[in-house]
Order: structure tokens, then sequence, then C-alpha cells
């Protein structure tokens, strides 16, 4: 899986890194993310870069640079979406350099530009669902993590939190059976 900088950093505040190292193996992050949520977190004193850091020594995230052919394509992206930020555009190029057509973005607007270019995406609250559908967390503990993300700050509508609701709803029924 290949993710942008607001969901490695998310997953890292949550402590929760190691979620995604079960249910993906590694993350692989392009070096405009490393730069973002690693190097400029520990410059400004962000608690969850010391984390990330630490993620990257062990493996569990990778750093990953872009073909010529592939910047070109993320400055074209970045050109097209003027919102897009230089991290997002380089995980969807990623994504498709890598052929994996799969990102981790929470941002609604770079999961557009990313659907646009064939990259399927799935955002943090997804993969809360996911490893509460797959048992490796109970519901109780997928409801404390969007709590405590929405308490992070992190952005999320009230729509999204409607969807996680029903969604886990769902999941909760069809495991019942």
């Amino acid at each position: 899986m290949i993710a942008d900088s607001s969901a490695i950093i998310l997953f890292a505040r949550l402590n929760r890194i190691q979620l995604l190292k079960k249910l993906y193996g590694y993350i692989e992050v392009a070096e405009s993310v490393y730069e973002e949520s690693v190097e400029k977190g520990a410059e400004y004193g962000y608690g969850d870069a010391i984390i990330l850091k630490k993620a990257f020594k062990e493996g569990l995230l990778k750093k990953t640079g872009l073909s010529r052919q592939h910047k070109e394509l993320a400055a074209n992206l970045q050109q097209a979406h003027p919102q897009l930020g230089k991290g997002e555009a380089d995980t969807i190029a990623l994504a498709i350099q890598n052929k994996s057509r799969a990102a981790l973005i929470d941002e609604h607007a770079a999961r557009i530009a990313a659907r646009l270019q064939g990259v399927k995406c799935t955002g943090s609250i997804g993969i809360f669902l996911l490893a509460f559908s797959k048992g490796m967390m109970s519901e109780n503990e997928a409801k404390a993590l969007l709590n405590t993300a929405l308490k992070e700050s992190f952005r999320i509508s009230s729509a999204i939190v409607m969807e996680f609701y029903d969604a886990l709803d769902r999941i909760k029924r069809k495991k019942g059976r």
C-alpha cells in the first residue's frame, strides 16, 4: 500500500502503525511524504515525527523515489489539480509507478485526483473498518480510534462519521450470520 502524509501521521498519533503492518506488510511512501511527515515534523517538534522515524528504521514504512517519468506525472497532477500538495501528487504517482494502483489517502480532493488516474483509494476510516471486519480490533476499539482521530483535529465530515457507523453496523450484522 502507498500512503500519504496525513494518513501515516494519524496512525502514528494513534500509535497504530503496527495495524498497517498487519494489514499490508509494510507501507510505502514517496520521498516528499517522508520529508513532510518526518523531517519537517521533527523541525516543528511533532511527536508523531519521532514515531514515524522509528517505523521507517524498523522497516514498517519504506521511502521510495519516483522515476523521472513519474516525477513529471506528479508535476502534471499538481498543475491539473492545484489543490494537491506535492506529497499527495507524489503518492498518486508512486501508486502508478509501482503498479499497485492503491493508496491510503484521506483528503477528498486528492482521492478524486487519484481515482481519475485509476488509483483505488482507502482512507484511514476505511482502515479502521477493515481491521474490525478482519477481527483485528473490536467494535469499541474502532469507535475509540475514530473518536481519538476527531480529538486530534483530524478533519472528518459528519457524513463520513455517519458512513463509518453505518458500515460498522453492516459488518456486525454480517459477522452475526
